[in-house]
């Protein structure tokens, strides 16, 4: 067994879950609690992945001291009853048992705050397979590529070029970028929407995949 790879990071929603129902309904909510206009299917999209005060910024047009509060409000409501409202990538648990019966390192690395991403991998058995996990934290403008240097830290990892980041959406790929890890795109994701040139001619892009375990061969080589 030859390994390509020494870690793989994982992004969570889109990619290691289905986790837009919670998401949504709770978008919805905040957005009728407090007398804000009912979004469109694409903007209501647009809050999967991101920070919501990034999201709510762009499509509400509010400032930031709203759209902390504004962001209260859903994560209270995503939190205490909508967090669980998700449902694993298919075949995604005996992809991460193999990774790790072949001793490659795993971490998530999501924009998902912690005290929302860590209890969801508990409760579905994902920390399970993961070696570290880090998250957004509220009050802290941490960016994707500032989460993934935390958990390549934690993994003692110097080499980006043994380093592969799966994502679905341009978030992930552009922290790669600016790391200068390998990528690797899941197109069942929440849509890589907003592309650029220079992110579509990126070198160490290794495809885009409809089936996670696709992932496999990728990273091991038997």
């Amino acid at each position: 067994m030859k390994k390509n790879f020494d870690v793989v990071l994982w992004d969570l929603d889109g990619t290691l879950m289905d986790t837009k129902a919670g998401i949504l309904n709770s978008v919805r909510h905040t957005a009728k609690a407090c007398g804000l206009r009912e979004l469109s299917d694409v903007e209501i999209d647009k809050f999967i992945g991101p920070p919501f005060e990034y999201s709510a910024k762009e499509i509400f047009g509010v400032g930031d001291l709203e759209a902390t509060r504004l962001a209260d409000i859903f994560r209270e409501k995503y939190k205490t009853l909508e967090l669980f409202n998700a449902v694993p990538t298919p075949y995604v648990f005996d992809v991460m048992k193999e990774l790790k019966d072949n001793s490659i390192l795993q971490g998530l690395a999501t924009y998902k705050t912690e005290f929302c991403s860590f209890p969801l991998m508990e409760h579905f058995g994902f920390n399970e397979y993961l070696d570290v996990m880090h998250g957004g934290i509220v009050g802290l403008n941490k960016t994707k590529t500032d989460i993934m240097i935390e958990c390549i830290k934690d993994l003692k990892i110097d080499d980006m070029d043994r380093v592969l980041m799966v994502g679905d959406t341009e978030h992930d790929l552009r922290a790669s970028m600016e790391l200068g890890c390998y990528f690797l795109g899941v197109n069942f994701g929440f849509g890589f929407n907003d592309l650029t040139e220079i992110d579509k001619n990126y070198e160490k892009t290794i495809k885009f995949i409809d089936d996670i375990r696709d992932l496999i061969p990728i990273v091991i080589k038997k």
